[in-house]
């Protein structure tokens, strides 16, 4: 394959990538994937107006909708994250559950701030969480 298919293949590659998983990020990090995968596809439409400056058009013109796309799923998934409830079964701790719930426990202040949680090393057993899915 070509460079520039490979770079094509790459900035769809991301941009699905981008796409499938944008629900489960926190919301500030959503815009970070977005942006990611509209970066990867401005690289290949310009490596395609550098190489075929005439006969890229209709690739460029399908890149160029992947990535208002991309605009799209954003706005949609971002107006309502969703969410779902977990009762504890044990006592737990902020970080702990970060981790367990999305393996980065720098997430811990995300769910205190949605649960308005108190006392972030020590949460009761049987406390209802709103949690991101």
């Amino acid at each position: 394959m070509s460079a520039l298919g490979d770079q094509v293949e790459a900035a769809v590659a991301s941009a699905v990538s981008c796409a499938q998983g944008l629900e489960a990020l926190a919301p500030g990090d959503r815009e970070a994937s977005v942006e990611g995968a509209r970066e990867a596809i401005q690289a290949a439409i310009d490596t395609a107006r550098a190489a075929h400056p005439l006969a890229s058009a209709p690739l460029v013109q399908r890149l160029s909708a992947l990535a208002a796309r991309l605009l799209d799923v954003l706005e949609v998934v971002g107006v309502a994250p969703m969410t779902t409830t977990i009762t504890l079964t044990a006592e737990r701790g902020v970080l702990d559950l970060a981790w367990e719930l999305y393996r980065d426990p720098a997430r811990g202040a995300e769910l205190m701030e949605l649960n308005s949680v108190r006392e972030p090393w020590a949460i009761p057993a049987g406390t209802v969480l709103v949690v991101y899915v």
